[in-house]
């Protein structure tokens, strides 16, 4: 090999050759420190690069390529730099090249490298794009989904990919030892052989064919085949085959179909007609007959609207017109239509947009309902009469689905429950139970029960809620619904018995206070005088006997007393007096019954609290009797404080009719089952008391047409509550059972 120096050729000898040729030659040397340094660079490649030779002479690869690169290229320097000549392809900033380092050596020993680099990025892209054409071909014929074929000149299969092979059932192998003529059917083979002759011959052709696979099943083909032409020579056939027996059998399925809802259509108990621009081209029997005519001949060729009745036509016109502009797919209807005799027929009309016969139509089906139009106006007066006689029933019903979802509410029911109309539909009946799991439970149980054993159940003194919470007393009659065995539902009557309950306590109530009255009034009188004599003869004992029989004395005039006491009590529940009623003012009666009970509050290490704030308002009542139903509830407040406390002691104006008065202390207070049976005779939680206090207090109140209530906690105290009405000038004198 004949080696060069490039110091032998000047540098400006150099340039003027590379500026010559598209690539760009350079040079490089190995320093001391092992370091390749380039010490010349010049070409046109360089500028596709996007280099300049500044930035390459006197720099090593890593100042000017990417490190990556830089490491690559370095492997290829120190090969040539042993004495190796190097050739590779690299690509650099987007710029495919041939490189060749070339070693100059002087006595055996590299001095320096001179490389070449040629531009092949045309290449490398007409390959690339050369290679993804191949692959594109070869994806085409592996991965096809059609069976796809080549065939020598001679008939004989020279490929065949997977889709091929899986409808013959052979193999590619197995395929290549044979002609394509031992597949073809015999209807087919004659016509086959003529088509592969002509494809021979250079025409590129499509036909039908079919084949038999390894099992003997027949598979219909619509074939595509072109002459593979090479160096101008047609050496043999390339085809497509496409199975298209399922093709086949759907166009043989659809043509029986068609048949069969031809027939279908004809004799359908449904009047059917076909539009073409409104005007009727096709009707079957059933038609003929809603319009009451034998022939066909009077309905072809009408217009629709000319049947459609006046009042409707407007609407049935756009809407036929939306169907025409495809607008809406379909729409059904009730319609007036006239019958070729001039009668009225009212019909349920569907109609959709079809092809019939290569022209847009549109499709109509008509329904005689008449008699179904007349059966609703007579169910719907039926429904109307059963909703007017559900709601005037004075009970509340209510119907619930087989879920328990309410799907009806009568009047009554929506007035007692206080919700609006039609709030209650579609809510759930465990609405009306309050929050007591066990309540629920209960009912809910009643209700399965019901429904299962199909009988009618009785639920008494049950508790539902209204909307706002209220809790009221009901009965409830359950009654299942069934219709051919099936269970429908159930049907709730409720009755509120919240009043009646009141009332039944009122009577009992009233007995004790009738019975005690005749009580009091048979006794009072005939107790009271041997009382009066026994006091006497004991008020004598003391001032005849010494002093040691005092004590014993007191204790019995005491207990004389506390007899007359209770005697007094009863004599207030004997046969009333009449009374005159007059204006009294509350906060003046109350204040008296503080002042009055005011030492003893002090006693008793009680402070009394007063607040009111309706000094000037009156009431009609007799102020002795109200004041002893102030003086009674302040000294049991008073008692109920052994420790001592505070009561508080107000009076407010209530509404434009009505004020209150409360009294509440600080002491021992009441238990919550004890708060219902205050106001019964001989019920008391004093040890000494007899309960007419309080029954006398209730009594007073009811009187005065007011009501008194109480709110307690034990060890937290107690309120008493009174609502009187306040006077009315037209009332102003009156008289009353006290």
């Amino acid at each position: 090999m004949t080696t060069l120096h490039i110091d032998a050729l000047s540098k400006q000898h150099l340039q003027h050759i590379i500026q010559q040729q598209n690539g760009f030659i350079f040079t490089f040397t190995k320093i001391d420190s092992g370091r390749f340094i380039h010490t010349f660079c010049e070409g046109q490649l360089l500028k596709k690069m996007n280099l300049d030779p500044n930035q390459i002479v006197g720099y090593e690869l890593k100042d000017f390529l990417p490190e990556e690169k830089a490491i690559e290229k370095s492997m290829m320097y120190e090969r040539a730099w042993a004495g190796e000549a190097v050739s590779y392809e690299a690509t650099v900033f987007n710029i495919s090249y041939l490189a060749s380092l070339n070693p100059v050596t002087v006595d055996d020993q590299v001095v320096q490298v001179i490389g070449n680099c040629i531009d092949i990025t045309d290449r490398k892209e007409k390959e690339l794009l050369l290679e993804t054409s191949e692959q594109h071909f070869k994806s085409l014929f592996l991965y096809n989904p059609d069976p796809v074929f080549s065939l020598d000149s001679n008939g004989y299969f020279t490929s065949v990919n997977e889709a091929g092979s899986e409808i013959t059932g052979h193999s590619e192998e197995q395929m290549k030892q044979r002609t394509f003529l031992p597949y073809i059917t015999p209807d087919y083979q004659l016509d086959t052989l003529h088509k592969f002759q002509q494809v021979m011959r250079g025409e590129s052709l499509t036909f039908p064919c079919a084949i038999k696979n390894e099992r003997n099943e027949r598979k219909e083909l619509r074939v595509t085949a072109v002459p593979i032409v090479i160096n101008g020579q047609i050496t043999g056939v390339y085809g497509v085959a496409r199975n298209i027996t399922k093709q086949l059998q759907y166009k043989k399925d659809l043509e029986l179909s068609e048949e069969r809802y031809r027939i279908l259509v004809e004799n359908s108990p449904i009047a059917i007609a076909v539009l073409v621009k409104n005007k009727m081209s096709y009707v079957n029997s059933s038609c003929l007959e809603l319009f009451n005519t034998e022939s066909d001949g009077c309905l072809i060729g009408r217009s629709i609207l000319e049947m459609v009745h006046q009042d409707i036509q407007s609407d049935v016109t756009t809407q036929l017109r939306k169907i025409a502009n495809a607008d809406i797919p379909s729409f059904t209807m009730e319609s007036k239509l006239l019958r070729i005799d001039g009668e009225t027929l009212e019909v349920e009309m569907t109609v959709l947009p079809i092809d019939f016969e290569h022209q847009n139509a549109i499709l109509l089906m008509l329904s005689d309902i008449s008699e179904r139009k007349k059966s609703e106006k007579e169910v719907e007066a039926i429904n109307q009469q059963n909703e007017l006689i559900l709601n005037t029933a004075g009970d509340g019903i209510l119907s619930l689905s087989p879920f328990g979802h309410i799907i009806f509410a009568n009047d009554a029911a929506i007035q007692l429950l206080e919700y609006a109309h039609g709030e209650l539909i579609g809510k759930h009946v465990s609405i009306l139970f309050p929050e007591s799991s066990v309540t629920y439970s209960n009912f809910l149980a009643k209700l399965d029960q019901s429904i299962k054993e199909q009988t009618i159940h009785k639920e008494r003194e049950q508790l539902i809620n209204r909307k706002q919470g209220e809790s009221i007393l009901t009965d409830i009659t359950i009654t299942p619904i069934t219709e051919n065995d099936e269970k429908k539902g159930t049907v709730l009557v409720i009755k509120d018995i919240t009043q009646q309950k009141q009332l039944d306590e009122m009577i009992i109530r009233s007995d004790k206070l009738s019975v005690l009255g005749e009580l009091a009034a048979g006794i009072a009188h005939e107790i009271r005088n041997p009382l009066t004599s026994l006091r006497g003869f004991i008020q004598l004992i003391q001032t005849v006997t010494d002093h040691r029989y005092g004590e014993y004395c007191d204790i019995m005039l005491e207990e004389l007393d506390r007899v007359n006491s209770i005697v007094g009590e009863f004599l207030m529940l004997s046969r009333p007096q009449l009374s005159k009623m007059s204006q009294q003012n509350p906060v003046s009666l109350i204040k008296e019954v503080v002042s009055f009970l005011y030492s003893e509050a002090t006693m008793n290490k009680v402070n009394i609290h007063e607040d009111y704030q309706i000094e000037n308002i009156l009431i009609q009542g007799e102020g002795n009797q109200l004041k002893q139903v102030f003086i009674n509830l302040l000294k049991n407040a008073i008692e109920s404080m052994s420790s001592g406390g505070n009561v508080f002691i107000s009076a407010e104006k209530l509404n434009d009719d009505e004020l209150r008065i409360c009294f509440q202390d600080e002491g021992c207070g009441i238990a919550e089952e004890r708060l219902t049976t205050l106001g019964q005779p001989f019920y008391t939680t004093k040890e000494r008391g007899t309960g007419l206090g309080l029954m006398i207090c209730y009594k007073i109140i009811e009187n005065h047409h007011g009501k008194i209530s109480f709110k307690s906690k034990v060890d937290v105290g107690t309120i008493a509550e009174i609502i009187l009405p306040k006077w009315n000038n037209q009332d102003d004198e009156s008289v009353f059972n006290d």
